[in-house]
């Protein structure tokens, strides 16, 4: 009498209902963790050359005077 299958409510609406509901819940999930990790590898500071030569003189990778001639060459 009504049209019960004309109405346009139910599951044919939303291409297929729960089964898309879970799929773009899991999209949603990935994008998030994949933003997540992209902007956590930019927050972390780089070193640049002058840190990793303190590092390395630190470390006892090289001596005294190699630092002064690598420091003076960098900041040269």
């Amino acid at each position: 009498m009504y049209g019960y299958g004309s109405c346009y409510w139910g599951p044919g609406n939303w291409f297929g209902g729960g089964p898309f509901m879970v799929l773009l819940a899991i999209l949603l999930i990935l994008l998030l963790v994949s933003l997540l990790r992209s902007s956590g590898s930019k927050s972390a500071r780089q070193e640049n050359a002058l840190d990793i030569l303190k590092r390395r003189y630190a470390a006892g990778e090289i001596n005294k005077e190699q630092f002064q001639t690598m420091k003076r060459d960098l900041l040269d």
